[in-house]
């Protein structure tokens, strides 16, 4: 995919890195992603699973569901593909709800306070998680767990 503008044309808002599941997809496949920076008006997607690369044009339309940790639901989002960035993809929102865009903004300020309280304390060594496959990640956010559960049957 070329370039279609420079940098600064490109940014409207403050891209933010990211670990979440995302699936891609349209009305002839789907595609799990990785998103790897977010902002309010776009994302980029580190496809995963495939040995070949995707080859995305402009003229595509997507929906985009992203697994934004904390959210009860996907934030869904319709996308198109903007640049390549190495072996990653850029996408454009170019359409979502109010709700989502909110809980967009919402994941957007945390992240920005993490890394706003990171940035304040001295560097140490980092513990990463587990990994979690893309087919059951999903799973933790829109089924309730027994406890959920438990507790919704004791409300009612």
């Amino acid at each position: 995919m070329q370039h279609l503008a420079s940098t600064t044309e490109r940014r409207r808002g403050l891209r933010l890195p990211a670990r979440c599941w995302a699936l891609l997809r349209n009305r002839e496949r789907s595609i799990y992603a990785r998103a790897v920076e977010l902002s309010a008006t776009g994302v980029v997607l580190e496809v995963v699973g495939r040995r070949h690369p995707v080859d995305f044009r402009v003229t595509q339309r997507f929906e985009l569901d992203l697994f934004v940790p904390g959210a009860t639901t996907p934030v869904h989002v319709t996308v198109r593909p903007v640049r390549a960035v190495g072996s990653r993809e850029a996408f454009e929102v170019v359409e979502a709800s109010a709700v989502d865009r909110l809980t967009l903004a919402e994941h957007l300020d945390h992240l920005l306070a993490v890394r706003r309280h990171r940035a304040g304390r001295p560097r140490g060594r980092r513990a990463f998680g587990r990994r979690v496959s893309p087919g059951t990640a999903w799973k933790r956010l829109l089924l309730p767990s027994a406890e959920e559960r438990a507790w919704a049957a004791a409300a009612q």
